[in-house]
């Protein structure tokens, strides 16, 4: 078993307390530990702990776990691998559950304790107390191990005491310590040279040997006194080829208690080597095997006893001359080979059983274990089955080539294979999405490294694809989550089709995923690809109940010199993303220099936004709406203005779509819609004329799709006392078209709180006019656009009218937006328009200003007119 080597600074020989000299003893992290060569210290210390074991997923996974905690819970490992810890609980103890995960995450407590109750599959519930660990490496959290005791009932009824869990001081800022007092085993690191001390032992030491940590600490000689002088010389050797091969190793000896008791150990060790200097230390894990030499003892005393320990054993015990030749193989040897097989007789070489690659090394291993005496050092080699199927195979020699009753080297075998998987799924799942088992950004980032690295040296293009899904977050609130990860999944699958084989797609969390192109041949191809893939993610996407339909906004950069970064090629094409995305989205922009101011002035303005919806700067502006044979006004339409302190008056096209981009749109129009409401409410009360003036107000997209519109609005409308029959709400007619049967659902919801229902812009559309039939509306507005050519232009003329005629038809109120002539008006007039807004008749003006035209109720055409200016200082 090769054994990696670790990289600490040199150590100081023998300090009084490691811990309270950490400054300067840096002692291997828990980091180091399970990345380097943990995953195999890791699974012998779940498989010989005494308490529950598990590993979870950052996502809350369950990843693996141990026989004892099986036996606490009722479930095999087989129903909880998969499961989260969340769900596994009772939903009494989720939240907190929740909460101990988050604080070890992100890092607020390294270590931490608290009690669940878990629900049997009897219905049993048991209360469970739990110690988790977080385990990083690079700065990013990877999983987390926890300890698990208990087995109680709830209602406190008798059961057996559980097994103990050995009781640590919580220290945030150590995790390997909270990791190594927490196992039943004890835990050195002690220098390779000979007659040298030890740097750390950990507490057990003292239930193990009698040995308090400052006795053994102080006193390099404990450690020769401890083990058994029969043993000296096992160890001896095994040290010393450790120490040579840099291999580590892993043996079993006697060792020899403060008060005289014999016990026997299994000691595995891996070595460290100090980068700055020639100096090396082991890292060791001592446990207590004293029952299992016993019973294997007594076994040992019988030739029958052990005939049948190992031919009922699932291991492989196998007896073979130096040069692999088979003297004897145990029956589970079959069971590896697969049903229909035999096991090879005796004669054969128990090299043809092994993966090609790893005969060679083999034969190395047995030509050292017949030089020498005892136990040898682990190897791992791969299996092939009669299938071709491959098994990770762990086997140990025990060199008995001069006991007559053996003559040959006995080879302990036990199959790894699960545990290897577990180490690559842990591996997998540190760089891998949960959803889309694409590369994660570390993964992603360290790849775009290396290519950058042989770009620097070939003077070849590397390009990075920066994706963002539009408008993903409405369709995540609006048909679901699942709805939402079946749509990621596709993106996904259908990233890597535009792509070559060579390229990285990676998904950066949400609906962000990147895409690394490696060596293109010019940037045409870098535009090339993009445009595939913005083909392919525009097709519908069809799912059990539904098609979802989406687009994408796609940032591109490239490197530009050797000195480019990942970071710096990730960084520039986000800026190129929010390019597109300024420019409309549903398409891709190139990074260049100039795009960063626009991305600051951005950032400026949104902050700007979000502390103007808290200090109250936006002002609601109205516009009369009338009727165009006799002026009287009907209605007013409600316009908001932002008073920005710096930069004057802004109009709506400067500050709504950035609010609808950051969400800040619904508060936005909530605070719009009821300072409007109020102010209707106020005129109404002052003027009795019937009927009663009404309120246009205009929902934006993102706020037609949230999903308490309708009980936000019915909300306000109560608090400021104005009737809903008062209320016109407008509404884009794309807003229908694109998905007609949540449009219908909103609507409906609308009509039936008794508010009236205008489609906004009408004519602008793809819409024939015959879909109006199918929504409940009350009216149409005419867009503006279709009412300035009417006096000039007969066909534009025509289709205005074919609309007011459509409108009477339904018996639909309709309303000319932009009029700004006479002749305008003369038109309109004479195709029967009933109602119109526009400059003609008043600009939109701050509620005092439009007063005086509410209280008049009748509005007469004004030949001159002079139209509303945006206010600006300079910036």
């Amino acid at each position: 078993m090769p054994t990696q080597e670790l990289s600490i600074t040199k150590l100081p020989q023998n300090p009084p307390d490691a811990w309270i000299l950490r400054d300067q003893l840096s002692v291997p992290s828990t980091e180091q530990l399970l990345l380097f060569h943990g995953p195999e210290l890791f699974a012998s210390v779940v498989t010989f702990s005494p308490v529950g074991h598990l590993v979870v997923a950052i996502d809350g996974r369950i990843l693996r776990v141990n026989d004892v905690f099986s036996q606490l819970t009722g479930y095999h490992e087989h129903a909880l691998v998969g499961m989260t810890l969340v769900d596994l609980v009772d939903p009494d103890s989720r939240t907190l559950t929740e909460e101990m995960l988050e604080r070890m995450l992100r890092r607020r407590e390294t270590a931490v304790d608290w009690n669940a109750v878990v629900c049997q599959p009897s219905g049993r519930p048991v209360e469970l107390a739990l110690n988790g660990v977080v385990v990083s490496s690079g700065g990013l959290p990877r999983y987390i191990t926890i300890l698990v005791r208990g087995g109680e009932a709830v209602e406190r009824t008798p059961a057996a005491p559980s097994a103990p869990v050995v009781p640590i001081e919580p220290d945030s800022n150590d995790t390997f310590r909270s990791l190594v007092e927490r196992i039943p085993a004890v835990t050195y690191i002690t220098t390779l040279a000979e007659g040298g001390g030890t740097f750390y032992i950990s507490p057990q030491v003292s239930n193990l040997l009698g040995y308090d940590q400052e006795d053994w600490l102080a006193q390099p000689s404990l450690w020769l006194g401890a083990v058994h002088p029969d043993d000296r010389a096992v160890i001896d050797d095994a040290i010393r080829r450790g120490r040579d091969e840099r291999t580590g190793y892993r043996i079993e000896h006697r060792v020899i208690a403060r008060d005289g008791q014999v016990f026997w150990v299994r000691n595995e060790a891996a070595l460290m080597a100090d980068d700055a200097s020639e100096t090396a230390y082991w890292h060791g894990v001592m446990y207590d095997i004293t029952e299992r030499k016993k019973l294997e003892e007594k076994l040992g005393n019988s030739e029958a006893r052990f005939r049948s320990l190992v031919q009922n054993s699932s291991s492989v015990v196998l007896v073979v001359s130096p040069n692999g030749t088979i003297h004897y193989a145990s029956p589970a040897l079959t069971a590896w080979l697969g049903p229909g097989t035999t096991s090879p007789v005796p004669g054969e070489s128990c090299l043809t059983l092994l993966h090609p690659d790893d005969i060679e090394r083999f034969r190395e291993f047995l030509s050292e274990a017949a030089g020498a005496s005892g136990v040898s050092p682990v190897i791992e080699v791969r299996f092939v089955d009669a299938l071709g199927g491959v098994r990770h195979i762990e086997a140990i020699a025990t060199n008995l080539l001069s006991d007559p009753n053996v003559g040959g080297l006995v080879l302990n075998t036990r199959d790894v294979t699960e545990r290897k998987d577990l180490e690559r799924n842990l591996s997998h799942q540190a760089f891998h999405d949960a959803l889309t088992d694409l590369p994660n950004r570390s993964l992603f980032l360290d790849r775009v490294g290396h290519a950058l690295e042989r770009a620097a040296r070939q003077d070849r293009l590397v390009a990075v694809l920066y994706l963002d899904i539009d408008n993903f977050k409405l369709i995540n609130d609006n048909q679901g989550h699942d709805v939402g990860d079946q749509l990621l999944v596709t993106v996904a699958s259908r990233l890597r089709e535009c792509v070559r084989a060579v390229d990285t797609v990676a998904r950066f969390g949400g609906d962000e995923f990147t895409v690394l192109l490696e060596d293109p041949e010019d940037m045409s191809v870098v535009i090339e690809v993009a445009g595939r893939i913005s083909k392919s993610l525009c097709e519908p996407v069809v799912l059990p109940d539904q098609e979802v339909t989406a687009t994408v906004s796609i940032g591109i950069a490239h490197n530009v010199n050797s000195q480019t970064s990942p970071q710096d090629l990730l960084s520039s094409a986000d800026i190129a993303l929010y390019r597109a995305k300024n420019l409309g989205k549903a398409r891709f922009a190139v990074f260049e220099r100039g795009m960063t101011a626009p991305i600051h002035e951005r950032l400026a303005l949104e902050h700007d936004l979000k502390r103007a919806i808290d200090m109250g700067e936006f002002e609601v502006y109205f516009q009369p709406l009338v009727e165009l044979e006799n002026g009287f006004v009907c209605c007013v339409e409600a316009l908001v203005r932002w008073h920005h302190p710096a930069r004057g008056l802004l109009l709506p096209e400067d500050f709504v779509g950035l609010s609808e981009s950051t969400g800040l749109i619904v508060k936005l129009g909530e605070q719009v819609l009821e300072q409007s409401c109020r102010r209707v409410k106020e005129w109404q009360t002052q003027d009795r004329t019937t009927p009663p003036l009404a309120l246009n107000v205009n929902l934006s997209s993102y706020q037609f799709r949230h999903p308490t519109i309708v009980e936000d609005i019915i909300g306000i409308l109560e608090r400021s006392g104005l009737a809903p029959g008062s209320l016109i709400i407008e509404i884009n007619e794309s807003l229908i078209t694109e998905n007609p049967a949540h449009a219908i659902s909103v609507l409906q919801a609308i009509k039936r709180a008794g508010i009236r229902l205008f489609i906004d812009d009408f004519g602008t559309g793809y819409s024939s006019l015959s879909f109006l039939k199918r929504f409940p509306v009350d009216g149409i507005k005419v867009d503006r656009s279709l009412v300035d050519g009417i006096e000039r232009d007969a066909p534009q003329l025509s289709m205005v009218a074919a609309i007011i005629a459509a409108g009477q038809a339904l018996h639909l109120n309709v309303v000319a937006e932009g009029i700004e002539t006479i002749g305008q008006l003369a038109e309109l007039r004479g195709l029967g328009c009933p109602s119109g807004q526009g400059h003609l008749f008043a600009a939109p003006g701050p509620a005092g200003e439009i007063s005086s035209f509410i209280r008049r109720r009748v509005l007469l055409p004004q030949v001159r007119f002079k139209r509303e200016q945006p206010r600006r200082t300079a910036e």
